[in-house]
């Protein structure tokens, strides 16, 4: 458990804070995920943010505010993020201070696929279709964060940008933001404690005739979840891993915006396996025909529910209604004493 510290001061950037902005403001940027994202969580408190730059990374804690709980490392939600590894990673923690009931979901985009699709059915199939090439994620120089205060939607946050540069490549920002609040914007539901991921990419080198894209994105999570792909009418689209009352969430919009046109994506879950305490798997979105730029609203987060806690174990109905019939003939036993 990183020690929570103060939260950093933004230092006046022009130049960054107007791409922050043109990031937030994308035109014709509405409406990715508009539609209903699947909530384990129903109960939503504030929460504190607490941001740590580790170099090129950046490590938040989301903290439970000490009048809302009396331990504010308790329910203790915690997310990495690497450009560099295109790492996403979220874990919930129910006592920080022993790692109790740890649990986590790691998102983490491998790799910018073009390739002709040989079937012409739009999907990238590893074991049918030719990439023609590909732009791996730790391949690009994306320097150290720049954070700063944001406005998303109508709530104050904080966010880091990310610019992600390669000779003859696409041009790659990457923001995320964090408000401690639930919040909407551009259509997608952002938790307290999650992160919304604004992703575009740009610049993209000319196509081959006939050649599509697709994102590649290596999942990981704990053996004992299980992984599902869910959509609401084509608008939301999320891969959930649940385990025990605990979810972690990937939530991406069923459309995005390719070419300033919202478009539909599809999506598969592939290769999936147990290996020791992991369960992997690889999660594909494919694009349609696209040459100019794409942009990406996500979101990553984890939900839990927490039980009442009980004074006792229950007895079983048979149990409880013998123990009923000894109580009544032990009470009728001591009358009959007296």
């Amino acid at each position: 458990m990183r020690t929570p510290r103060s939260l950093p001061r933004a230092s006046p950037k022009p130049l960054a804070a107007l791409l922050l902005v043109l990031l937030l403001a994308a035109p014709l940027a509405e409406a990715h995920i508009a539609g209903a994202r699947p909530i384990l969580q129903r109960s939503q408190l504030q929460r504190l943010i607490d941001l740590q730059p580790q170099g090129a990374d950046l490590e938040v804690d989301l903290l439970l505010s000490s009048d809302q709980l009396r331990d504010p490392l308790r329910h203790l939600v915690s997310h990495e993020i690497s450009p560099s590894r295109g790492r996403f990673y979220v874990e919930y923690t129910r006592d920080a201070s022993v790692r109790q009931d740890l649990f986590f979901a790691e998102w983490r985009f491998a790799r910018l696929i073009e390739y002709r699709d040989l079937n012409f059915n739009g999907l990238y199939e590893p074991t049918t279709d030719t990439p023609v090439r590909a732009w791996r994620f730790d391949q690009f120089d994306w320097g150290a964060p720049d954070i700063q205060r944001v406005q998303v939607a109508d709530v104050q946050g904080w966010g880091a940008t990310w610019i992600g540069n390669l000779s003859n490549a696409p041009r790659m920002s990457l923001l995320v933001a964090f408000a401690g609040k639930p919040f909407r914007d551009e259509g997608a539901l952002v938790l307290a404690q999650d992160v919304a991921i604004y992703f575009d990419v740009t610049n993209i080198p000319t196509r081959g005739i006939g050649s599509l894209y697709a994102l590649e994105i290596d999942v990981r999570v704990p053996a004992r979840a299980t992984l599902s792909l869910h959509e609401a009418e084509n608008t939301t689209a999320a891969l959930l891993a649940d385990a025990e009352l605990r979810r972690g969430l990937f939530v991406w919009g069923g459309e995005a915006l390719l070419d300033g046109r919202e478009q539909r994506l599809l999506a598969s879950l592939t290769d999936e396996s147990v290996q020791g305490e992991n369960r992997t798997a690889k999660l594909f979105l494919h694009l349609p025909t696209v040459d100019q730029s794409m942009r990406f609203v996500m979101v990553s987060g984890v939900e839990y529910v927490v039980q009442p806690a009980r004074s006792g174990t229950p007895l079983p109905p048979t149990l409880a209604l013998a123990a009923l019939a000894l109580a009544a003939a032990l009470t009728t036993t001591r009358a009959r004493r007296r």
